[in-house]
């Protein structure tokens, strides 16, 4: 080691998991929309998770992609709302 940039390199290489981040994110994500069927704005989400809009937007669209079945509303005042699609066929309780 040859100084701080060097030691800030090594920490982001070998200690941090890189993984573990995004997915206990994800999963409060998925607990957040699971608990609100009247829906969830990005704002409340942002607030509530600490993350940015971009990053919500993100994971939705991940989810959607892994097939995640989301529904978005338009809630009181025009506000857009994001919940899980609820379906007989799909336990919610998985999450």
């Amino acid at each position: 080691m040859h100084g701080r940039t060097d030691l800030i390199q090594f920490f982001k290489d070998h200690l941090v998991d890189k993984t573990e981040r995004p997915t206990i994110r994800h999963w409060k994500l998925l607990r957040l929309l699971s608990e609100s069927p009247e829906g969830v704005s990005f704002k409340d989400l942002t607030e509530r998770l600490g993350i940015t809009t971009r990053t919500v937007n993100h994971d939705l669209v991940l989810f959607q992609e892994v097939g995640i079945l989301l529904q978005k509303f338009i809630g009181p005042h025009s506000m857009k709302l994001w919940s899980i699609f609820e379906s007989d066929s799909v336990p919610l309780e998985f999450f």
